[in-house]
């Protein structure tokens, strides 16, 4: 090891740091005057939060902390019920928005296409000063940082690529700012150029399978590329999303669709799954989150009866934060076959390191990466070789 370059990796790691902590305390401040201003402008005119996609929740937060009553949301695309702070708000469509609130302040709740909304609701009428837009929400205060700072650290002294880097840089500001991550990568998710090659006969693993739409997009790049696969093995816990895998892949051969989660050992485990058509969203058409009891499994176990030759050559996962656990339950997996991982790690701050931490005990010659798929703070991805 370069004791010297981990020296100064450290000191740069540690000036971003400082960088980013005097940028959090802007956006406190910011938050602090919007909310303000918009109940001191108020005038006993209603208030609709624009956007109910993830900022929403924050938003009335902050609002309930504020004292504003929410009239109801309104969104381009979405219409139904959002689940907030204080149980279920209605969302309505800009038709709505127009007819029956033409007099309401306007909350912008969005971290995207806030210059294109305010735009249209000034076309559309609306007084420009009674649009606001909300700042991004710090997700972690620097109190709760702390105990990730030494694990971010070795990781941006881990990683060798300068995207990798930025990538953990992003991440860092993300939770102490809300500004998400830019996109680094040019590659489609899961497949980042100079890391997922695909060849013949691969045995792929979908992790967290959702409606079936990565496996598809697995098979798709390998018609591509005219190889064949030899067998998927896709896992999904949820019962509505299994469902719609299942009608989404049934002309496709060689596919085993698993009804179940994957973790480090064989149990069941307490999930929370929506009932609407969206899976695990935080927008809600048709009923509440309920909790119910799943089973989970691991590789290892799953695999103990296959031949070797029918072991996974590339696993993906995404599955809500499970990951570090199901790592750890396909240990043997990756010592015996090393195949090709694709790891999502934007489900918590932990996992930019700890993810890795995991492989490396189980085997030690991985090459890594980490990549930024798509400007959010969900598509955050960890590749090992």
């Amino acid at each position: 090891m370069d004791r010297s370059n981990t020296q100064k990796n450290r000191d740069l790691f540690y000036q971003y740091y400082d960088e980013i902590k005097a940028e959090h305390t802007q956006v406190k401040s910011a938050l602090q005057q919007t909310y303000l201003s918009l109940k001191n402008n108020l005038n006993g005119r209603p208030l609709v939060l624009y956007g109910a996609g993830f900022f929403a929740g924050p938003c009335l937060s902050q609002c309930k902390k504020y004292g504003l009553a929410v009239a109801c949301l309104c969104d381009t695309y979405k219409q139904g019920i959002f689940e907030g702070p204080d149980g279920v708000i209605s969302i309505i469509d800009q038709q709505t928005l127009l007819r029956d609130f033409a007099d309401a302040s306007i909350l912008i709740s969005t971290s995207s296409y806030a210059d294109e909304i305010t735009s249209s609701l000034i076309q559309k009428g609306f007084a420009s000063h009674l649009i606001f837009t909300s700042p991004p929400f710090a997700k972690l205060t620097i109190n709760d940082f702390e105990r990730h700072l030494e694990g971010y650290a070795w990781a941006y002294d881990f990683f060798q690529d300068e995207a990798s880097r930025s990538t953990i840089i992003d991440r860092m500001r993300m939770y102490l700012t809300g500004y998400p991550p830019p996109k680094n990568s040019t590659s489609d998710c899961y497949y980042e150029e100079g890391y997922i090659s695909l060849t013949e006969g691969e045995v792929f693993v979908d992790a967290g399978a959702s409606n079936g739409d990565t496996v598809e997009a697995f098979i798709a790049k390998m018609q591509y590329i005219n190889k064949t696969y030899k067998h998927i093995h896709a896992f999904e816990p949820g019962f509505s999303r299994y469902e719609q895998a299942q009608g989404r892949l049934v002309g496709h051969a060689n596919i085993e669709l698993v009804q179940k989660g994957l973790w480090s050992s064989v149990t069941n485990l307490q999930f929370f799954e929506n009932k609407d058509q969206l899976g695990a969203s935080t927008f809600l058409n048709t009923a509440r989150k309920m909790t119910q009891s799943l089973p989970v499994t691991k590789l290892d176990a799953h695999f103990v009866n296959v031949p070797h030759s029918h072991w996974p050559t590339f696993i993906k996962m995404d599955i809500e934060g499970s990951e570090k656990e199901a790592l750890l339950g396909a240990s043997e997996v990756i010592r015996r076959n090393k195949p090709k991982l694709a790891i999502c790690a934007y489900h918590r701050p932990e996992d930019i390191y700890e993810l890795p931490q995991t492989i490396i005990d189980i085997r030690h010659d991985y090459r890594f990466a980490l990549r930024t798929h798509w400007p959010t703070p969900f598509d955050t991805v960890l590749y090992a070789v």
